[in-house]
């Protein structure tokens, strides 16, 4: 189990770092939204670290969801609005997003090309990653 909030957010930071790499590696061979790395962490056996990206087309929104997970969202490509609980944002490429396990949120590419953003969860083992509608 994480502490706190603040050393959940200090793991959640350093995984994304180490992995970031890996991601931006294995990115280059993948097409579409797609899963690159699922594994278990070391000291924290009952979650894990996902990491994928997602391609967002132009006009696009999702419906409102939330995530088991804390949510580390980078944006490759193209500007996004986040909205999470009530407050929306618009992140453009090179911005780094912590979304918090639970919160409801809604994404939508607010560009005039296709969005990609890279997405780090850290969520406990067997947890639903995406759960339509409000908590």
């Amino acid at each position: 189990m994480i502490a706190s909030d603040k050393d959940g957010r200090r793991r959640i930071a350093a995984y994304a770092a180490v992995t970031f790499m890996i991601g931006q590696t294995m990115m280059s061979q993948s097409a579409g939204s797609e899963t690159l790395l699922r594994t278990d962490l070391r000291g924290i056996k009952s979650h894990e670290l996902l990491v994928w990206t997602n391609d967002i087309p132009v006009g696009s929104t999702t419906d409102l969801h939330h995530h088991a997970g804390h949510e580390v969202v980078y944006v490759l490509n193209g500007e996004v609005k986040i909205r999470v609980g009530d407050r929306g944002k618009i992140y453009r490429k090179g911005t780094l997003i912590l979304v918090p396990a639970g919160a409801t949120m809604k994404v939508s590419n607010v560009s005039t090309k296709p969005a990609k953003t890279l997405v780090y969860m850290l969520t406990k083992k067997g947890a639903d990653l995406t759960i339509k509608g409000g908590k």
